[in-house]
């Protein structure tokens, strides 16, 4: 397939660089020329850059007109165009391999590199080898276009495609290598013929299509728009197919609460029609459609093992489900979690090829139609849909390139499951560490393996030393008292078993100033010696120049790499704060918590969905038993604040005859004392008020827990009913006014 076009600009990029190596190599044969003695006849410049022109263009057709005066130029040493701009490139020839091995691991692994994130990464190396001679603007906004435009031949760029974490991290090795070792397992066990095989998924359509089509307008400014329906909502369809290139009926489950007659009109595909109230498929409909596959594919089975391979979607390992196809000799295969992208057939072939023949439909409809897609037509729309897509070459195809039938691994290749590298235990950096580098995390990995801590044996003790101590080479010994060094630091956590996390420390880089080689080195190098010893000195600064030199590209590449590298592990260190953040709020079990594929019909997994079946019938009647206890406690919280209201009633009327006969008491006290009477009225004692009950609590009506595992299970329930009590704690506190105090 032709590639896009060149832009003129990298061109003439290439034609200058093609250009200079010709005028190199006329240069060269110029110089032999004037090696020649005297004697012998020699081809002037001019000679030579009309025949090394003629030449190149007899063999490439490209012509070129080059100068003698350059070709002079050359043979005396000056520097071509291209070498002279390399010398002003922001980046030397090791970093430019660096940073493209970078951005192709990083868009391997879905996390493709933009513009602004490039430019980024290329300020940061640039900036630490050049120190404060390097501008604060960078390297320039345009810099990114023409370094991809100059390495076209190997990146590129192109629109990115979004792909959920979960999907990038789910397709990896293990998950791949148990998935292929489940399929052939089952294959060969149970002897299962490809028209036997089958596949089914689910397909949401929309009445009306969504994405966006490239039309044919006037020439006006602003957006195209093209008429829509309003209406959203999704009809899910079920679409089954097997692997000799036939398909099944699909069926089609609309969104509603009962069954209306007028939704089957046209019907080419005969399709099944079923209803759930949210529109999509449940327990029971998944059921009621295993049924109809049952006898749909009976009597090609002839008593044979039919073999379904299904995604994780929870009806499909419903407990009614999974009896059913056992009783029926059915064998229910389920992909890893969230890899349908890969492995299922249908995503990989069909529903794309569906959609753009929903579409085509649904504009031929609306064209010869003025009313709008209902649920009372959309059979018909989708029907015809369904049958120029699933013919027998899509469906065969789709078995194929996901590697079912015929039976072939390879078609999963690694740069598919590379995404996954950024969740895997392996070390995946950005940039690729030398050999020495992998030794060492080896190293490192392997002995955070051990089941014990490395202890260090004391001279003193009496007991002697196991002979597997006592046979430890001086290298090993020396590993380990390294090890116990670092296991000391506060990088210990590399040799532990402990979880690292987003605030484990890490060790940055040290940017250090790279110098450019010394110019007046360069030119002593050229001198002719006169003296032996100027010959073996000179021959000694060659050598260690040339050392210099290597160790200094050494430096730039390591530095380099250093960088890019702390900044992909600080990319992960979000990521990983990201999902510790999430760990800390509240799961729910999973029944196939680690994402490898199954046999949803083997007997251990029949007896894990038994158990849980169970399990959910004791939540359901917990959750059932804490609703009418939480009733209990609203009655008794509405009863006492009925009585509050009575009884603050009744306090204030004896905090009022309190009052009255205190008043009463004082004024008889004052009128004696003012005839000068003898008062001997004692003083009256008040009636004692009524104190505020305590406000039922939550916690009372809660059934007694029975065991430790019983209260950790219920953990969720009763962490919400404890905010209850603690709000009903501050609902007492507050209606605490104070009644005691008269």
């Amino acid at each position: 397939m032709p590639g896009r076009a060149q832009a003129e600009s990298l061109k003439s990029r290439q034609s200058q660089a093609e250009k200079d190596a010709l005028l190199d190599r006329a240069a060269a044969a110029y110089r032999l020329e004037l090696d020649k003695p005297r004697t012998h006849p020699r081809r002037s410049s001019r000679k030579i850059a009309r025949d090394f022109a003629q030449n190149h263009y007899e063999q490439t057709g490209n012509l070129f007109k080059l100068s003698h005066e350059t070709i002079i130029q050359r043979a005396n040493g000056r520097k071509s165009k291209v070498e002279a701009a390399q010398l002003r490139e922001w980046l030397l020839p090791n970093e430019v391999e660096i940073v493209i091995g970078h951005i192709i691991k990083s868009a391997e692994q879905g996390f493709p590199l933009s513009h602004r994130r490039l430019k980024e990464d290329v300020d940061r190396i640039v900036r630490a080898r050049l120190g404060s001679k390097f501008p604060s603007r960078g390297v320039g906004k345009k810099w990114t276009h023409r370094f991809v435009e100059k390495h076209s031949d190997r990146i590129k760029t192109s629109w990115s495609t979004p792909l959920e974490t979960k999907r990038a991290k789910a397709a990896n090795p293990n998950s791949n290598d148990a998935w292929w070792k489940l399929l052939d397992k089952a294959l060969k066990d149970y002897e299962v013929k490809p028209e036997n095989i089958y596949a089914v998924d689910e397909a949401g359509c929309q009445p009306y299509s969504v994405e966006r089509e490239r039309v044919i307008g006037g020439k006006q400014a602003g957006p195209q728009y093209q008429q829509r329906s309003g209406n959203r909502e999704t009809m899910t369809v079920l679409v089954p197919i097997c692997a000799d290139g036939s398909a099944l009926p699909p069926a089609v489950i609309f969104k509603g609460k009962g069954y209306q007659v007028k939704w089957k009109q046209d019907n080419p595909a005969n399709a099944s029609i079923g209803y759930s109230e949210k529109g999509w498929t449940d327990n029971e409909i998944g059921l009621d459609w295993l049924k109809l596959f049952e006898k749909q594919t009976a009597q090609k089975a002839n008593g044979e093992w039919r073999m379904l391979l299904v995604d994780g979607h929870t009806s499909h390992y419903s407990l009614g489900f999974l009896e059913y196809a056992r009783d029926h000799k059915i064998i229910l295969l389920c992909y890893p979690s969230h890899t349908t992208h890969i492995y299922q057939g249908l995503d990989v072939v069909i529903f794309a090829v569906l959609k753009q023949a929903l579409s085509r439909e649904r504009d031929e409809w609306l064209r010869k139609n003025a009313g709008d897609i209902t649920k009372e037509n959309f059979l018909g729309i989708y029907g015809r849909a369904h049958l120029t897509t699933l013919t027998s070459e899509n469906v065969k195809a789709a078995f194929a390139k996901t590697g079912v039938h015929p039976y072939d691994p390879s078609v999963v290749t690694p740069k598919m499951l590379a995404p996954s590298k950024t969740h895997s235990m392996q070390s995946n950096l950005a940039v690729e560490p030398p050999t020495p580098m992998k030794a060492v995390v080896k190293l490192l990995q392997n002995l955070s393996l051990e089941d014990e801590a490395l202890a260090p044996v004391d001279e003193d003790d009496e007991d002697p030393p196991s002979p597997s101590e006592a046979q430890k080479t001086r290298r090993r010994q020396i590993v380990e008292d390294a090890a116990r060094e670092l296991a000391k630091s506060n990088l210990g956590y590399l040799l532990g078993n402990a979880p690292v996390s987003s605030s484990s420390p890490m060790i940055h880089p040290q940017a250090t100033t790279i110098l450019p080689p010394s110019q007046t080195v360069s030119s002593i190098l050229t001198i002719t010696p006169k003296t032996t010893n100027e010959t073996l000195l000179l021959a000694a600064l060659r050598e260690a120049t040339a050392d210099n030199e290597a160790l200094r590209r050494r430096v730039v590449e390591s530095q380099a790499a250093n960088i890019l590298n702390e900044a992909y592990c600080n990319k992960l260190r979000f990521q990983l704060a990201a999902k510790e953040e999430k760990g800390k709020k509240k799961g729910k079990g999973k029944l196939m918590g680690d994402g490898l594929p199954r046999m949803l019909t083997g007997d251990e997994f029949y007896e894990k969905v038994v158990q849980f079946t169970e399990w959910q019938k004791e939540e359901e009647a917990r959750k059932a038993a804490q609703i009418d206890n939480k009733a209990l406690w609203q009655q008794a919280v509405k009863k006492w604040e009925e009585d509050e209201v009575v009884r603050k009633a009744e306090n204030e009327a004896i905090k009022k005859r309190n009052k009255e006969k205190q008043t009463k008491w004082q004024n008889d006290k004052k009128a004696a004392t003012k005839a000068k009477q003898t008062f001997s009225t004692p003083k009256p004692t008040p009636e004692k008020i009524t104190r505020q009950p305590p406000k039922p609590k939550l916690k009372d009506f809660r059934p007694p827990v029975e065991d430790a595992d019983d209260a950790a299970s219920d953990g969720e329930a009763l962490e919400v009913e404890g905010e209850s009590s603690d709000e009903s704690d501050a609902d007492n506190d507050e209606d605490s006014d104070g009644d005691d105090q008269s």
